[in-house]
């Protein structure tokens, strides 16, 4: 394990929850782990895919070594500027942004990672209903400002007492994900879109709803869910929080998914997640 910062260059695309690096980015790596680095982009510290960087060699030493100061002095200035969230101060328009990726969509409305043309600053746009509060601040923004895992603990702590309540009461919500989780001005958690929601009553499971990307393999095979398809949905999420990576991740993206997720074949849990952690993540989406 390296301690010591050192540029290297982003050679592949890496859209995580925390940090997005583009091909071509130069970023300092302050820390190496196995098969993961963390590394500072623009003031903010994430961590990245090891296979996504290589050794940045165009500058000479004394060229780096400058570079690598500025980084710190940057570092320095974002320290005693206080994080804030506003809108664009000039107006824009819906052609001024270029879709790069589209995320997992749902009741609430479409989101996107898109490009703000004049700038070429990448922003998430969520496409949603008119009372949706657009300029809220986002869960990566909030994240990156406190310790990772200690912010996922709060989240998961506030977003399981939400499913526990429901669920006490015989309610299923059936289409739990990152798009239906919201980040409060305070910064709490809050589950919503209870457009498919469920009362059980006298019955132990329901007909199959919700987004297949997040569904139990016993869902997709049976089509009927269960409490237990709450957990399990998110289980994938906070995996996702982690990692920004879905846990069964596949090459051709949807069917490939789904064809994992019936066969149980997830990626490893990343050897820094804390143990306790990854083991209440491996319990929420492994069925037996």
């Amino acid at each position: 394990m390296s301690s010591q910062a050192e540029l290297y260059e982003v050679i592949e695309d890496y859209y995580g929850w925390f940090l997005i690096v583009i091909k071509g980015d130069i970023v300092k790596v302050i820390r190496k782990e196995l098969n993961w680095f963390i590394i500072e982009k623009d003031g903010k510290v994430g961590k990245v895919p090891a296979q996504n960087l290589r050794p940045y060699s165009t500058h000479t030493p004394q060229q780096s070594q400058s570079l690598i100061a500025r980084l710190k002095q940057s570092e320095i200035l974002d320290q005693t500027e206080e994080v804030s969230v506003t809108p664009f101060e000039e107006d824009v328009k819906y052609e001024d942004f270029e879709i790069d990726h589209k995320f997992f969509g749902g009741a609430m409305g479409k989101t996107f990672l898109v490009k703000y043309k004049p700038s070429g600053e990448l922003y998430v746009m969520k496409r949603g209903l008119k009372w949706f509060d657009l300029f809220g601040p986002s869960l990566k923004e909030l994240i990156c400002i406190q310790s990772l895992n200690t912010r996922v603990w709060e989240l998961f702590a506030q977003i399981i007492l939400a499913v526990n309540f429901m669920h006490s009461v015989g309610v299923i919500h059936r289409d739990i994900k990152p798009e239906n989780i919201f980040i409060m001005e305070d910064g709490s958690a809050r589950l919503g879109d209870f457009g498919l929601s469920l009362a059980l009553n006298d019955k132990y499971y329901a007909t199959r709803a919700g987004t297949r990307n997040y569904m139990g393999p016993e869902v997709l095979m049976q089509g009927k869910m269960y409490f237990s398809s709450d957990i399990y949905a998110l289980g994938i999420v906070i995996y996702e929080f982690l990692t920004g990576k879905h846990p069964f991740m596949a090459q051709q993206q949807d069917q490939d998914i789904v064809s994992n997720i019936k066969q149980g074949k997830y990626a490893d849990i990343p050897e820094w997640i804390p143990a306790d952690l990854s083991k209440l993540i491996f319990k929420m989406i492994d069925i037996v």
